[in-house]
């Protein structure tokens, strides 16, 4: 962060705090106000007569401040200070108007407007300012208060100083580094520096251990979801077993519930992972499946074709699948008609030899789950590989089923 603020720089603020505002709806008062400027400008109307009370400089109205349009007095006075308080920021000392500040904001009552001031303050955290800001949070933390936002501080701190802050961080006396604090400093150097994170832990074995690698891909992910999937797929030779779980499912989760949502992307990519037993892309389906449960019939049809010829693909996951696709708010006619929809997506060759192997690994389950199925296509064609098993396996029960089938 530019320590020396110039008019560049103020005006690169104002326009990232509009943009902030903006997105919490805080900024429709704003632009009211700009719409009367223009009607004033334009001789329209009251706002020729309001036009008057906005300060002008060399003939040109001014963009109202952010702070005009926030309802709350507290942040609309921080949103205020914010330029005082960067400018004040000095090299190789405390900003301590920005420490002053958090402490103030750090003993707001009001849960929301905390986290929305906190989140404000914390953009012009510098290295320097790193070591007094934990201090901060450990002097509230004696006085018995729980906080969410040292995960925020912390993750900033690895955006901006990660070796300084696990330097600071691994060197406490007594020595106590929660697992927890290190993760979120690895989460936020993954945005910034990610090979150069893992080189670091590869280096810090001790500290790598308690998640660091993990939550450096976390952060990469977000950042960089492209580079750092086909990092996961190529190079990650040097995890551990964990990292690679916990970094796949990331991976998966971030496709799926992330800003970009991808469904059959993630799909796709998950499948296709260098897996020799499958163990990866299996842990991140079965532990991401909350993303899922919502589907339109023809999206969860579209999804559940991608992975159902996987190897790793097993009957259990399959009636989970169809379970959720047929209770989500828009399955309008339950079960069968996501069965119905899911017939135009998964061919009946491929139904026919999924269940005749799910059959031969578990028959009970197989038949009693058909017993119960609405008719539909894929019901046909998964009766007829569980037929195609039994004709060696039990002849008689294939009779039995062949007849059902037949009398559909």
């Amino acid at each position: 962060m530019n320590e020396n603020p110039s008019s560049g720089r103020s005006k690169s603020w104002s326009t990232w705090l509009l943009g902030l505002l903006a997105a919490g709806g805080w900024i429709y008062g704003w632009n009211q106000h700009q719409e009367v400027v223009k009607a004033g400008e334009r001789g329209e109307g009251d706002g020729a007569e309001r036009s008057n009370k906005w300060t002008q400089r060399g003939g040109e109205i001014r963009d109202a401040s952010p702070a005009a349009a926030m309802p709350d007095a507290e942040t609309a006075r921080l949103l205020n200070q914010l330029v005082e308080i960067e400018a004040a920021a000095v090299p190789g000392q405390v900003n301590e108007k920005l420490l002053s500040a958090c402490r103030t904001v750090m003993n707001d009552p009001n849960f929301r407007r905390r986290t929305r001031n906190y989140g404000l303050l914390i953009e012009l955290m510098r290295a320097e300012d790193g070591p007094a800001l934990h201090e901060m949070f450990l002097e509230i933390h004696q006085l018995g208060r729980t906080f969410h936002e040292y995960g925020d501080f912390a993750t900033r701190w690895g955006e901006i100083d990660p070796q300084g802050a696990l330097a600071y961080l691994s060197n406490q006396d007594p020595p106590r580094l929660p697992p927890q604090d290190l993760q979120s400093v690895a989460r936020g150097w993954g945005t910034v520096d990610p090979e150069g994170a893992m080189q670091w832990f590869d280096e810090h074995p001790e500290l790598a251990s308690l998640g660091g690698r993990t939550a450096v891909i976390e952060g990469w992910i977000r950042q960089d979801p492209v580079a750092a999937r086909e990092w996961l797929s190529n190079s990650s030779l040097g995890l551990t077993g964990n990292e690679l779980f916990q970094g796949t499912r990331a991976a998966f989760l971030e496709q799926i519930e992330g800003p970009n949502v991808d469904v059959q992307n993630a799909v796709e990519w998950i499948a296709g992972l260098p897996d020799e037993d499958d163990s990866m892309a299996a842990f991140a389906w079965r532990s991401s499946q909350w993303p899922l449960t919502e589907l339109p019939y023809e999206t969860a049809a579209g999804v559940w074709s991608q992975v159902a010829g996987e190897r790793w693909i097993q009957f259990d996951d399959f009636t989970k699948f169809c379970d959720v696709a047929g209770a989500s708010r828009t399955a309008t006619t339950g079960q069968a008609g996501f069965l119905e929809v899911l017939g135009t997506h998964w061919s009946s060759d491929g139904i026919r030899d999924r269940f005749e192997e799910w059959s031969a690994q578990d028959p009970a389950a197989t038949s009693a789950w058909l017993a119960t199925a609405p008719d539909s296509e894929v019901t046909r064609s998964a009766i007829a590989g569980m037929v195609r098993y039994l004709e060696s396996a039990d002849p008689e029960a294939a009779a039995l089923w062949q007849a059902r089938l037949d009398g559909r």
